[in-house]
């Protein structure tokens, strides 16, 4: 077992001995190797499936460091620019889900200029209004958006 090029390396039979010292490498490294590279010739059935339970969940666990480790930065990102985080997901809850998430020609949502404000955006200027977002690419025949109420 080693780590190169932030990989590691599982070289040899799979064995008890072997998943060990891969997992204590890979604990070791305070930036975790996304990549894990086996080169062996087998083992017992039984230590693989260790090895195979043990990348799983050390790449979930991963993920969701990297999931939460996101979140942080799009919250802090949001509060910078002073607009509510939730602007980006609004139109995917349950309720909006339900009435347009069939429609195979619903491409998203949009905002009204008062649900903007609400959010927090307010320098927003329509020119040769009124405001009334629409689909203008040739590709989007058909295709439809929904306007998202802010409370």
């Amino acid at each position: 077992m080693f780590m190169a090029g932030g990989e590691l390396n599982y070289i040899g039979k799979i064995s008890d001995a072997a998943n060990k010292q891969a997992f204590a490498l890979y604990d070791a490294e305070a930036t975790k190797p996304p990549v894990l590279l086996i080169r062996s010739q087998g083992g017992v059935t039984s230590h693989g499936m260790a090895l195979g339970r043990w990348v799983r969940e050390a790449m979930l666990s991963q993920i969701k460091a990297s999931l939460a480790k996101d979140v942080q930065l799009e919250a802090g990102f949001f509060a910078d620019i002073g607009v509510q985080q939730k602007i980006s997901r609004l139109g995917q809850t349950p309720a909006y889900e339900e009435r347009y998430g069939k429609d195979d020609k619903m491409l998203g949502w949009y905002y009204s200029l008062d649900g903007f404000r609400k959010l927090g955006v307010d320098h927003i200027t329509v020119i040769n209004g009124p405001w009334r977002p629409q689909l203008t690419s040739a590709g989007a025949a058909g295709a439809k958006v929904f306007e998202v109420t802010v409370d």
